[in-house]
């Protein structure tokens, strides 16, 4: 019993014990009511980070501020203040979510900044994305 024993933690030691980081990629499909353009959303999961661009965004980089399961899947929220001012507003927060299989939510909104405080701007849509995990 104790050489079996042994051969199980040695055989549980060899095995790898990283964990492997999640990149998502969501293409967001446009209308009339994206104030922003946001044409793609990129997150890692491991590293918290991500990327937002298109239309006035031009790469942004923001980090993941939660995720959460929702359904099926997970709901993440990814918080974005702007490097390069886009003239519109300071920041910008966006929830993505599972709807069903193959089809996902990004709603999004932003912020100004005014004497230290952050404000609420404005509503960015309710778009459709496609989202893919490598």
């Amino acid at each position: 019993m104790k050489l079996l024993g042994k051969i199980i933690l040695m055989a549980v030691s060899l095995l790898p014990i990283y964990s492997h980081a999640t990149t998502t990629i969501c293409t967001v499909e446009q209308d009339d009511y994206d104030l922003l353009g946001i044409e793609t959303v990129v997150w890692d999961d491991q590293k918290k980070t991500a990327t937002i661009s298109g239309g006035i965004n031009k790469n942004q980089k923001g980090i993941v501020t939660a995720v959460r399961k929702h359904g099926n899947g997970e709901k993440v929220n990814i918080f974005i203040k702007y490097t390069v001012p886009n003239g519109i507003s300071d920041a910008a927060e966006l929830m993505i979510f599972p709807m069903n299989e193959d089809e996902f939510r990004v709603i999004g909104v932003t912020y100004n900044y005014k004497n230290g405080n952050r404000l609420l701007d404005l509503f960015t849509g309710n778009q459709t994305a496609k989202c893919k995990s490598l």
